[in-house]
């Protein structure tokens, strides 16, 4: 009897996994090649898939803990049931006895690994091609923004520090709210096509931007021109210097954010979120993927969506993270791994139905 059972369960968890195997392989598929890449560099012993579990621990709870608050807001003021906490009692058993929340376990584990192997990739940038485009995106922004750099031009509408303190706000909220949208879509299985053409474009964002083109387009940023070329003409000096006057009067998290992350460099140390890499912006990148999944969502979605790709795009460039073309180019990438992802899951999906 407990053979039988045991092997009933094996079955069931192998019939979950053929169902987002595709998932499964595309994160296999770069940690293998990221560590072979870091190997052949000579740099593999600062590659590692166990940079995240850590952080997943204390990730998930806190975003357990937030769905829970945010649907009972949604239950109490939109639904507005008879006995709003026993209708929440009930929809988070349902869940937890889903066949969503089965799923999303074990690839919640395989993207701990990714996120691991995409940091610590994103650490060794340098060593596989030196930060050298910076000078080059300088010139394409002044030629496309008017003879101006695009901080200059925002500078008087945004610079002010309680403008800026918003602004930067809305800018770490980026984690949260990625984190937050990755855990729907691995839950929620209402949708196949829509949970995989997202999960499997979020994954190839980050191998496609976040890891290739990052390496071709290796470049620092504005708020480490400074340090990485001192004594160099930097346009970005007067946005850095009003960051810094700011902070004497809010909190402007962007400035320790960028000395921990210059601290991580020197020292050739990996951990959650180091690396140093402008082009793509990964922060815009992963944002406008959230607005084309909810496009087609209620409007009060869509139109949230479109102001956190506002903020996040002209965040990263007052807060000196981004050039706006690194948003720019990620914005185009992201749509067409998009629909490419569409396109692939659609054809896989036929080929599904018509060996069944």
């Amino acid at each position: 009897m407990e053979h039988v059972q045991s092997g009933s369960r094996a079955s069931l968890c192998w019939a979950a996994i053929r169902k987002d195997l595709v998932i499964y392989l595309a994160i296999l598929l770069y940690i293998a090649l990221a560590g072979l890449a870091a190997w052949v560099a000579g740099v593999g012993e600062r590659f590692s898939v166990l940079v995240y579990p850590a952080t997943t621990l204390l990730v998930v709870p806190v975003m357990a803990i937030s769905s829970v608050v945010i649907f009972s807001a949604y239950v109490i003021l939109i639904l507005k049931p008879d006995t709003p906490i026993g209708y929440v009692r009930s929809a988070i058993a349902r869940l937890l006895r889903s066949e969503g929340f089965f799923r999303a376990l074990p690839l919640l584990a395989f993207f701990t690994l990714f996120f691991s192997a995409a940091s610590s990739f994103k650490a060794l940038i340098p060593f596989f091609n030196p930060f050298s485009w910076d000078a080059d995106f300088i010139v394409l922004e002044h030629w496309l923004h008017g003879g101006r750099q695009p901080w200059e031009w925002l500078q008087p509408l945004l610079g002010y520090p309680w403008i800026t303190l918003l602004i930067n706000f809305v800018y770490n909220l980026w984690f949260f709210v990625m984190f937050l949208v990755v855990l729907w879509q691995l839950i929620d299985i209402r949708s196949e096509q829509r949970r995989h053409t997202f999960l499997l474009s979020f994954v190839l964002i980050w191998v496609i931007n976040g890891s290739l083109l990052a390496v071709f387009f290796s470049s620092a940023g504005p708020c480490f021109l400074d340090r990485l070329f001192p004594g160099e003409a930097n346009p970005f000096s007067e946005l850095m210097y009003y960051l810094n006057d700011a902070s004497q009067s809010v909190p402007v998290w962007a400035l320790p954010t960028q000395d921990a992350l210059w601290a991580l460099y020197e020292s050739k140390r990996i951990g959650a979120g180091a690396g140093i890499s402008a082009m793509p912006s990964m922060h815009v990148s992963v944002a406008w993927l959230i607005f084309l999944l909810v496009r087609k969502e209620a409007a009060w979605l869509r139109w949230l969506g479109r102001v956190f790709v506002a903020f996040i795009l002209i965040g990263s460039v007052h807060l000196g993270w981004h050039y706006a073309v690194d948003g720019y180019l990620a914005i185009a990438t992201t749509t067409l791994i998009w629909w490419l992802s569409g396109q692939w899951i659609t054809l896989a999906s036929k080929g599904n139905a018509a060996r069944e």
